[in-house]
């Protein structure tokens, strides 16, 4: 890949991710051959009971629980990339991917805090018990509320989470895309909802940036999170850009179409959010 600036990718999960593949030296290679400049590991950090595999991490090849000790085993293997005998060459950062939901605990956000991981990517997957990346979840959902409850109902969890101080940025917003474009195109599409400009209102508010998610091309919904016109709209709102992030669960996903979303993100939408 060729890029007219330098590029990292700050979404991507190694195999401490409980669904992903692939170790870090060999995310880091793939970076290299591919050109970036950082990679920033995110690995999951699941709170929410809802999910199957909620509190879970990798250890040497074992769902183990989500504690400070588990955490720090994964930040020290990142860290052993930077600073131990066989430095990887490229830019490095250690963080997680946090979900997010009404009922997390304080202290479950506390313990990640005191962690200090180098980037937290808030993200939003469920309502309800319900996870928005998974069509028979989404089917129950609708059971419930129309579409546009439903993505109401998303929003509103995501103005709570811009309230959330750790949060570097927020992930995949709109992610109800992913299953909406076949179950409620027409809803999924729009960005003329009042409680959508409301909480861009609250991402500029609190300061939260997003970033531009590419996995949506790989999803098959031919399109980022959030979309290119909600992505627009957000910026002629004022909300910052985060970063590129690709939501990589295994080496080959890296960086998908960033040949394309670093020449938007940089050339049409330039103002993006600054460490």
């Amino acid at each position: 890949m060729e890029f007219n600036h330098p590029v990292g990718d700050y979404h991507v999960h190694p195999d401490f991710s409980i669904d992903a593949e692939g170790t870090l030296r060999e995310y880091c290679e793939k970076a290299i051959e591919l050109g970036l400049a950082e990679i920033v590991f995110t690995t999951h950090v699941d709170s929410n009971p809802a999910s199957e595999d909620w509190n879970k991490i990798i250890i040497n090849g074992q769902k183990e629980p989500i504690t400070t000790d588990n955490l720090k085993i994964y930040q020290d293997a990142v860290n052993e990339l930077i600073h131990g005998d066989d430095p990887v060459p490229i830019a490095v950062r250690c963080g997680v991917e946090l979900e997010y939901h009404p009922e997390v605990k304080d202290s479950f956000l506390q313990m990640v805090a005191d962690l200090n991981f180098d980037f937290v990517l808030g993200a939003v997957h469920f309502v309800d018990d319900g996870l928005l990346t998974v069509e028979e979840d989404v089917q129950r959902l609708l059971s419930k509320y129309s579409p546009v409850e439903l993505i109401e109902k998303y929003y509103k969890i995501v103005q709570q989470a811009c309230e959330i101080k750790i949060f570097d940025s927020l992930a995949h917003l709109d992610i109800y895309r992913r299953i909406g474009h076949k179950l409620f195109p027409e809803e999924a599409a729009r960005i003329d909802y009042e409680f959508l400009d409301e909480t861009l209102e609250q991402l500029v508010k609190f300061g939260l940036p997003i970033e531009v998610n590419t996995s949506g091309i790989r999803h098959g919904i031919g399109d980022w999170y959030p979309s290119k016109p909600l992505l627009h709209k957000a910026r002629q709102a004022n909300v910052l850009i985060g970063g590129l992030g690709s939501d990589a669960h295994a080496p080959d996903q890296l960086a998908v179409d960033f040949e394309m979303a670093h020449l938007i993100v940089h050339e049409t939408f330039p103002k993006m959010h600054e460490d």
